[in-house]
């Protein structure tokens, strides 16, 4: 019955919990001890996203799909979260169980709608709107707070002589200019985001800076290290 209800969600239930064990035999291995600690000193730490003895099934599977897909996704669909709830243990809860779970965690703060129009019925966590919070207010504080590596009139035609697309010249070219502390550049997968902090760090090494990296996994802290040539660090440990 759970994977007719799945099936009904459009998910594989099914695949998603056989990686879901997959990541979990392959993350201790592939993580542990590669990490540094990155929150800022004095900041309050958040607590855990739910309490560690749900009282009842249902909870479990929604505490469990919660964290899951939460893992690498800021924002995920209810059709999703519920899809994953079913695949946690298959059989032990309905779907209008896991409904009924999902909809407790939006009445008592844990969880919020988060209207993508992309992304159809969406939902966030309270600790990914408390990270994002967080990381507007570090934004904010550090904007016009930094030296520029790099005047823009002097990185311009320094960028003239290498092969990067016209995009990636004006990000090098965003980052090492800036006077604000924190920059973002949005590249899609494909773009050539390696190779453009490839050349951010030659050009930073000219004026005498180490560009240091942080990833996600030790996967993307490798690509890194390989493709950009940045010694990188990942964020968990």
């Amino acid at each position: 019955m759970w994977r007719r209800q799945a099936d009904g969600l459009g998910f594989d239930a099914e695949a998603l919990a056989a990686d879901a064990m997959e990541r979990s035999r392959d993350a201790p291995a592939m993580d542990r001890g590669t990490g540094m600690d990155f929150v800022p000193e004095g900041a309050a730490r958040q607590p855990d996203l739910f309490d560690p003895a749900p009282r009842s099934l249902s909870e479990s599977a929604t505490a469990w799909a919660v964290g899951h897909l939460s893992e690498r996704e800021a924002v995920f669909a209810r059709t999703d979260l519920l899809a994953a709830a079913l695949a946690w243990k298959p059989g032990a809860v309905t779907i209008r169980e896991a409904e009924a779970a999902v909809a407790r965690l939006e009445r008592n703060g844990t969880l919020h709608p988060c209207g993508l129009p992309a992304a159809g019925e969406s939902l966030t966590t309270d600790r990914a709107a408390a990270d994002e919070r967080e990381t507007i207010a570090l934004m904010e504080r550090g904007q016009g707070a930094a030296r520029p590596v790099m005047r823009s009139w002097i990185a311009g035609p320094l960028l003239h002589r290498g092969r990067l697309t016209a995009g990636q010249k004006e990000a090098v070219k965003t980052i090492l200019s800036s006077r604000d502390r924190i920059v973002g550049v949005q590249g899609y997968a494909g773009t050539g985001k390696t190779t453009m902090l490839d050349r951010a760090r030659q050009l930073a090494g000219k004026s005498s800076y180490r560009m240091i990296g942080v990833a996600p996994s030790a996967s993307a802290a490798r690509t890194l290290a390989a493709e950009a040539g940045i010694e990188a660090e990942t964020l968990q440990r």
